[in-house]
């Protein structure tokens, strides 16, 4: 009987101090990973957003955006959204925590009663923080209400939507500058207006395209809120179906990149929005049964001829985009879509391009990321290349590669017989 007392009273103190070891163990675990999750999104902070790298001009002084947002925005993570809104502090105003939820909700489109309790919120005295409409999630669903192409809002309401953006794009978050607010609002208001209306337009022929270029080049130039827009508009258009094979292609796609251009020129920190775009134009293919098209494109080589010459102006696009500083994020970009099945007349055009704007020396990153994109899984490499292939490789031998680098640069060299 003391023998089983004992034995048993052992094991339940034993089982008792094992229960506390694990409970304790998994508390810290958690509190830890929670904490790591935190200052991972939350203290680094980075710019992005549409604001003009010197005056803001119509979108604040202060257009900060962390990472967490940068991150919700990418991966559309409810879960991340709540997390950033409730550091922030939205939950302090409900009614605008509830309208901001229901508006960015997945699968959402932006309806008339959102436009109206927001409009309506920032219209009271004194008006919520404006932190929370200038993300970049917020504002680009309120820019592709106004300029992408088939979206029909009630006309009654565009000018609430055009308040909440020029509002948000205005502002600065610390309140400063209050006298001149409602100027600048005024000005942005009827610029993006002037945009709208442009946008709408239906362009057929020539001049009607070059009058809305005439109207939009302008806008774009001094207000970074409209080139945001006018990029949206843009994609949105290169995206409907039928488009590529419409009467009206070459010369709307000519009058696209003269826009791209302008924004690539003007607003720096649109940068990424630009490159986004250029990249998916990459993958833009014209459909099969471009016969039921109509127009002078509706021939197969024709077709063929016109989508091949208009990658090579988004390739130079691209390159001039590299030219202007935007280097590490254009060569993973075009990294990326060389791997996915790039057409290798594209690519070995892309290299040569390449050769022409870069020189030595070299950074070992951006040696790195030049020799992931020309080795592209082994993709044959022309008469005309190899020579300025050896001349780069020559020019990187002080880097000392590992990994995929190492064995993309090995198999460059054996490619071009060296």
């Amino acid at each position: 009987f003391i023998f089983f007392f004992f034995f048993y009273f052992f094991l339940y103190v034993f089982y008792f101090f094992f229960f506390i070891f694990f409970f304790f163990f998994y508390f810290f675990l958690y509190v830890f990973y929670f904490f790591f999750f935190i200052f991972f999104f939350f203290f680094f902070q980075a710019e992005d957003g549409i604001r003009d790298a010197q005056e803001s001009r119509g979108l604040g002084d202060v257009y900060k955006r962390q990472e967490m947002e940068r991150y919700t925005v990418k991966t559309k993570s409810a879960l991340a959204r709540h997390t950033g809104w409730l550091l922030a502090g939205l939950q302090q105003y409900p009614k605008l925590h509830q309208t901001l939820n229901f508006m960015l909700r997945p699968s959402a489109k932006l309806s008339t009663s959102d436009v109206i309790k927001l409009h309506g919120l920032y219209k009271e005295q004194p008006p919520p923080p404006i932190k929370f409409i200038q993300r970049s999630d917020v504002l680009q669903l309120l820019l592709g209400q106004l300029f992408e192409a088939g979206k029909n809002f009630a006309a009654e309401h565009v000018g609430k939507v055009i308040f909440i953006v020029a509002t948000a794009t205005c502002v600065p978050q610390d309140g400063s500058d209050l006298g001149n607010q409602e100027l600048r609002i005024a000005e942005v208001t009827d610029a993006i207006e002037q945009a709208r209306v442009a946008c709408s337009r239906n362009t057929v022929g020539a001049e009607e395209i070059k009058g809305v270029v005439s109207t939009l080049r302008p806008l774009v130039a001094a207000w970074p809120v409209v080139g945001s827009g006018v990029i949206q508009w843009i994609a949105s258009k290169l995206h409907a179906p039928g488009f590529l094979v419409s009467s009206s292609a070459r010369l709307n796609t000519q009058a696209y990149l003269s826009l791209i251009g302008t924004v690539m020129t003007k607003h720096p920190l649109q940068w990424p929005s630009v490159l986004e775009l250029l990249r998916g134009c990459l993958d833009l293919k014209p459909p099969r049964k471009d016969k039921e098209a109509g127009g002078d494109l509706q021939n197969t080589h024709a077709v063929h001829s016109f989508m091949s010459a208009w990658h090579k102006q988004i390739l130079d696009m691209i390159l001039q985009l590299l030219r202007l500083g935007h280097v590490l994020p254009v060569l993973a970009s075009i990294t990326e879509w060389a791997a996915a099945g790039a057409d290798a007349e594209l690519h070995r055009y892309m290299i040569v391009k390449l050769f022409e704007v870069v020189e030595p020396p070299y950074s070992s990153v951006f040696a790195g990321c030049m020799i992931k994109f020309i080795r592209n899984k082994g993709r044959g490499l022309t008469d005309e290349i190899k020579p300025l292939v050896v001349e780069f490789l020559q020019a990187c031998e002080e880097h000392a590669f590992e990994g995929q680098v190492k064995e993309d640069q090995v198999a460059l060299y054996e490619a071009c017989s060296i």
